[in-house]
This record gives structure tokens, C-alpha cells and sequence, in this order.
């Protein structure tokens, strides 16, 4: 059908009207801007400084493999430019109070008088009292009386397990030492060895294993290459760890990740059912550590922090807390409390956080294989621990390279005591960088994106079971993801081979374990990967449209302002500074009129760095935010007014700020 003069004309004009409107809107987001400074705010780019960039190949592009999953290079040298060695954390430099008190023999608290004597401390007597949390709080300690004073040894009670000693010169505290013991409690081996018996009568499983977790927060792949190469060599070559190689986070942050790995399902599904206003108690059935305890698995939760752990920020915790060993005192007293008298967030005392907490690993394994080989058990009462380290990492990943030979010697000394003989363990991150310089470069995107997971099996277990072990082989050059871990940790507490492991998923399913194998033809859709986070998606380096780049950076920016409207008394609104980049995405299952960028903007006051995926409709010409919006520098001491933790990286509090709730 022929349009007739006039309607072609009618048609120019609203294009024309469209386009000024557009560059109206545009003035109206920068009304202090020159019209000659137009083009330095929106620039005509398809990738920023792509010279700059690393060149990135595409593995396995042939007729089965849907997703292209990206190799990126750990030592690309725009990257190295922000990497540091940073020496090994160090708490006996500008010591203040030294620890001159020592655990002995797992039982007995003793002064070390010959340290007394090199720090020239003198001391008259010592006293300690327990830790332990108030019933029903996750924030509170009690509160005990001192002990006897004691000037050379004292005997602990059966139930100490986290003590605070402090040594005194007449009234003067002269040395604090803070000391975790691990201890059997009778009540939970008895509750234990009967459950674990039912278990194996029940549901008659081949062989238990312990499921050991070590978490570092915020490592890539790459990160943990880069920063932590002692470990990663010794995990690899000693231990003979197994990496997944195209292993794709599901979610923004700790939590979105955790939850998948814990619970099998993501952090929206979880939230229909629970309110961080709640206590995780309400929930605890979906936790895989529950299944664990029902079949006759000790249960262990430690982390070094008190205040920003998944379950904390934010959030209130467990009310009763369901694990048999629950290591939160410590941190709750080095954080909340300010008479401990520690200048560095990186020591416990003179010894640092790391081999501090992972010596409480290494007892706790220790203990439990002493008792194996004391009792010669065929099928041994086994443990579910899980460990989560933030505090040297979280900020900058490269900062992790202070924890390097600290986590070297803990793997060394489980190497050498032989007790990950019947232990499964898995040395893992949450997610990449989510900060600093390197995250705002499309490298550091790539590595937010991929967390470092590391397997280690027994070696018994290895050559038992070939079969197993080729399929997870070639899992480890598979897309996969935390809903994967969670289905493997199910395969581990019902193993047996006998049952026919399938050994391809024809069908597409979210958690496939990784003893199974997944299917070549996976994809993100398949795996539950979010688009926004999808891997299988390629960054293009084609140019966009000026009248396209106006419309994604004023959805974008109206999005980012349009979250705190409501809170204007307390967060100042954000103008925009500069459009960093604007990349064309090509994803899976791409509608014809739905196209898709990767948008960087960034705003004042602040400094922010926003990082969005949005699409554009080709026949309406509107565009829409596409999942989160990620914040790509830090925004602690900016956001102090407000207590949304998802609207905290948009509010730039006011100075006359009240904290909103």
C-alpha cells in the first residue's frame, strides 16, 4: 500500500519533533551544560579505548556449543597496571599489647613467659572469661564472670570454647589474648552417630564424605591467579584440585550467590517466602546444611566478620542458630566491643585473622580424624563446615595477596595431618570484583562475573570411581553455576554409584550436578543465569546511534535518580558527570525489534560509577533497565543515612541527614 504525499510528510515531521524533543530532554538532564559540550557527554563509542583492551577469543565455536563463554587473559597488561604485590599481614610490627597466653593441649590456658620477657612485659597475674552469644541474638555476647587469677597455667572448663585472657600489672591491662578451642560435645556426637546410623540403614549410601567449604569473598578466577598464586599452585599441583572453567555467578553480591549454592534456588524465590525483617530461623528447612544434620552430618558455620556476612547485613541473623558449632564470638567481640585493644581489622591480637580463624579449621578436622582413627570406624560420623573469609579481600581482590602464605601454610598443614582423607572440599568465591579501577574496564566486567571454584575429592575416591571423575572433568569445561554445586552437594549426601548416575541431562535443568554431565548445548537460560550476569552474551564493538545513546542514558539516569525521590530529605539527587561507554550485547534468544547495551555512566556528588544492561525497542524507541544496576566503586561513608541496603549505593547523604529506616 502506497502512502499518499501528505502522510510521508506528517511522518517527517513527528520524526523531527521526536529527534528535538529528545535533545530537549537532554538539556533538561544537564542544565548548566553548553551546547558545544554535547559530544563530550555522550561520545560516539562502541567499546572504550579498545586498543587498550585485551583481545578476547571465544573457545569452542563450533556447531554444539551455544555458549561462547569468554577466555580472558589474568595478566592482560591494562589490568596490571592497578595490581600490587602487598606483603603478608603482619601483626607483630608496632605491636602495642602482645598475647603472651597460649592454648596447650586443646585443654589448658598457659602464659609463653619467655615472649613475656622478649617484649619486656611484666605482668602479675592473668584472668580470662568466656564468649559465648546471648540467647536469641546474633549481635550480643554474654556477659561471665573472671576467673581465678592464674600466673602460669589454668585448666579450661569443658565448654570453653572462645576465651578472652587478659594479663595485668597491678590494675594495668598489660596483654589481651583472644583463643578458639575446639572441643567434642557429647550431646552432639551422641545426636550425631544415631542419626548418621539411620541414615545409612535408610537410605543405604556407598560412602559419606565430609563436605568442607573455605569462601573468599569477591575473587575472579582471574584475581585468584593473580593475587593468591602460591595457594592456587599448591591446590592444583599438590592437592590436585579440580577448576571449573566456566563457572558463571548468578546474582550482583554475596547473598544472590550464596543462597543458590545453600538453597538451590535464587534470592527472588527466597524472598517470597522471607523478609530480611525476619530471622533465618523461618527458613532453615531450605538450607542444604539442614539435610546434611538430618542424616547424621555435624554442622559447623564460621566467618570472619560480624557485621557484613551474607546473613547479617542488613539483616537479623539466626535467633537459634542452627549449627552444633557456631564460631561468632570472636568477630562479634573484635568488632562490636572496643576494650580488646587490636589496631589492625587484619589481626586477632599479634596473629593474623586468617591463620587465626583457619587454625580453627584445622583443629576442628584434626580433632574429628583423631577420633576416626582412635575408634577405627568403617563408616565414620561425618561434618558439613562451612567457612566464609570477607575481610581481606572485599574491597580490593588484590589485597588478598596479604593472605597468600597464610592460606598456604593452613593447606600445607591439612596436607601434612592427612585429614582431608575422606573429606570433599571445596575452596571457593562469591563473585569477582565489584570495585575499583579494574572493574570499570570490560575486562574487569568479564571477572566480576567469574568466581574461582575449586574442587579437591580424596585421591581413594578418585581412582574408585574413574567414571565419576571423567564426567566431572568435563564439567569443568561446561557452563555452570552455584545451582550446580547445590545439586553435586545432594548427589554427595546420597552417593552411590550403584544407582546409575546418569551420565548426560538431555533435558534442561537449572542444578545439574557435577558428578552428571551437563549437556554441551547448555545454556544461560538452561542454567538460571540472569541475562544481566550472562557469559554467553558478546560484548560488540559497533558503534550506536546518537539518538539510541540519548535514550539509554536518560532511562538510565532517570532509573538511577528515580530510586531515592522519595527519600530527598536525606539523599542529595545525583547529576550526571560523563558517559563512560556504551557497548552493544548480543544475546541469547535476541528479539528482531529488541536490541541490547552495556551502559556505564557516572554521577556527582560522589563520584559514582553506575553499570546497567538495558534494551531498546527499534518500533517504539523506549528502552528499559534490564535487571540490577551495579555500583562499581565504593560508596561506604556516602550512604550512611540509609538503611535500604538496595538503595544504599544511590543515596549520597545530606550532612543534616537522620538515618532513614
Amino acid at each position: 500500500m502506497k502512502m499518499s504525499r501528505q502522510t510521508l510528510i506528517s511522518l517527517f515531521f513527528l520524526g523531527m519533533l521526536f529527534y528535538f524533543g529528545l535533545i530537549i530532554v537532554t538539556w533538561s538532564i544537564f542544565p548548566t551544560m553548553k551546547l558545544n559540550e554535547y559530544h563530550n557527554y555522550f561520545p560516539k563509542i562502541g567499546m572504550p579505548s579498545i586498543a587498550q583492551q585485551p583481545a578476547f577469543k571465544f573457545p569452542g565455536e563450533d556447531n554444539k556449543i551455544v555458549c561462547p563463554f569468554p577466555i580472558v587473559n589474568p595478566y592482560n597488561r591494562a589490568v596490571m597496571e592497578y595490581i600490587f604485590e602487598y606483603p603478608t599481614v603482619d601483626c607483630t610490627s608496632n605491636l602495642i599489647m602482645p598475647s603472651i597466653v597460649f592454648l596447650h593441649r586443646q585443654t589448658w590456658l598457659k602464659v609463653n613467659k619467655t615472649k613475656a620477657r622478649q617484649f619486656g612485659i611484666e605482668y602479675e597475674y592473668c584472668r580470662y572469661t568466656p564468649m559465648k552469644m546471648e540467647n536469641g541474638s546474633d549481635f550480643d555476647l554474654k556477659r561471665f564472670e573472671w576467673s581465678e587469677m592464674f600466673t602460669n597455667i589454668i585448666h579450661l572448663k569443658s565448654d570453653d570454647e572462645y576465651v578472652y585472657v587478659r594479663c595485668y600489672n597491678q590494675e594495668l591491662i598489660v596483654s589481651r589474648s583472644f583463643i578458639s578451642r575446639f572441643i567434642m560435645k557429647p550431646r552432639v556426637e551422641e545426636r550425631a552417630s544415631r542419626t548418621h546410623q539411620n541414615h545409612l540403614k535408610t537410605k543405604t549410601p556407598s560412602k559419606t564424605l565430609n563436605i568442607l567449604f573455605i569462601g573468599i569473598d569477591g575473587m575472579s578466577k582471574q584475581a585468584f591467579e593473580r593475587s593468591m598464586p602460591k595457594t592456587r599452585n599448591f591446590l592444583l599441583n599438590e592437592l590436585k584440585a579440580r577448576e571449573l572453567h566456566r563457572f558463571n555467578k548468578v546474582g550482583q553480591n554475596t547473598f544472590p550467590n550464596i543462597i543458590p549454592l545453600l538453597t538451590g534456588i535464587h534470592e527472588e524465590e527466597l524472598l517470597q517466602q522471607w523478609s530480611p525483617d525476619d530471622y533465618f530461623d523461618e527458613i532453615d528447612h531450605l538450607f542444604i546444611w539442614n539435610e546434611y544434620k538430618k542424616a547424621g552430618y555435624r554442622t559447623t558455620f564460621l566467618t570472619d566478620v560480624a557485621q557484613i556476612t551474607a546473613f547479617h547485613y542488613m539483616k537479623r541473623g539466626w535467633k537459634n542458630p542452627p549449627f552444633d558449632y557456631f564460631a561468632r564470638p570472636i568477630p562479634v567481640k573484635t568488632e562490636f566491643e572496643k576494650d580488646h585493644g587490636i589496631m589492625d581489622e587484619n589481626c586477632i591480637g599479634d596473629t593474623p585473622e586468617v591463620t587465626h580463624l583457619l587454625d580453627y579449621v584445622l583443629q576442628m578436622t584434626t580433632v574429628w580424624n583423631d577420633t576416626i582413627e582412635q575408634t577405627h570406624q568403617r563408616q565414620p560420623t561425618p561434618y558439613f563446615s562451612y567457612n566464609f573469609l570477607t575481610r581481606l579481600s572485599h574491597d580490593f581482590a588484590s589485597l588478598a595477596n596479604r593472605g597468600d602464605d597464610l592460606y598456604l601454610s593452613f593447606l600445607h598443614e591439612i596436607k601434612r595431618r592427612n585429614t582431608l582423607h575422606n573429606t570433599v572440599m571445596v575452596m571457593f568465591s562469591d563473585h569477582g570484583g565489584r570495585f575499583g579501577e579494574v572493574r570499570k574496564m570490560y575486562q574487569g566486567m568479564l571477572e566480576s562475573r567469574m568466581p574461582f571454584v575449586m574442587f579437591v575429592f580424596p585421591r581413594w575416591f578418585q581412582e574408585k570411581y574413574p567414571d565419576i571423575m571423567t564426567t566431572f572433568s568435563r564439567n569443568q569445561y561446561r557452563l555452570s553455576t552455584f545451582f550446580d554445586i547445590h545439586a553435586t552437594l545432594r548427589d554427595l549426601l546420597h552417593f552411590s554409584p550403584q544407582s546409575k548416575i546418569e551420565k548426560e541431562i538431555t533435558t534442561p535443568k537449572r542444578g545439574i550436578s557435577l558428578l552428571r554431565e551437563i549437556p554441551i548445548t547448555r545454556n544461560c537460560k538452561d542454567a538460571g543465569i540472569p541475562r544481566k550476569y550472562c557469559l554467553c552474551s558478546r560484548v560488540q564493538t559497533a558503534k550506536s546511534s546518537q539518538t539510541i545513546t540519548t535514550v539509554l542514558v536518560y532511562t538510565l539516569y532517570q532509573y538511577i535518580i528515580s530510586t531515592t525521590t522519595k527519600y530527598r530529605r536525606i539523599c542529595k539527587q545525583l547529576e550526571l558527570k560523563k558517559v563512560v561507554s556504551i557497548l552493544p550485547v548480543e544475546m541469547e534468544n535476541e528479539e528482531e525489534t529488541r536490541s541490547y547495551y552495556q551502559v556505564t555512566i557516572e554521577t556527582f556528588p560522589g563520584d559514582a560509577a553506575f553499570e546497567a544492561t538495558l534494551s531498546y525497542d527499534t518500533n517504539s524507541y523506549k528502552s528499559e533497565v534490564e535487571g540490577d544496576i551495579v555500583r562499581l566503586n565504593m560508596y561506604r561513608g556516602q550512604d550512611w543515612c540509609m538503611n535500604k541496603p538496595m538503595l544504599k549505593p544511590f543515596c549520597y547523604c545530606r550532612k543534616d541527614s537522620v538515618t532513614k529506616k
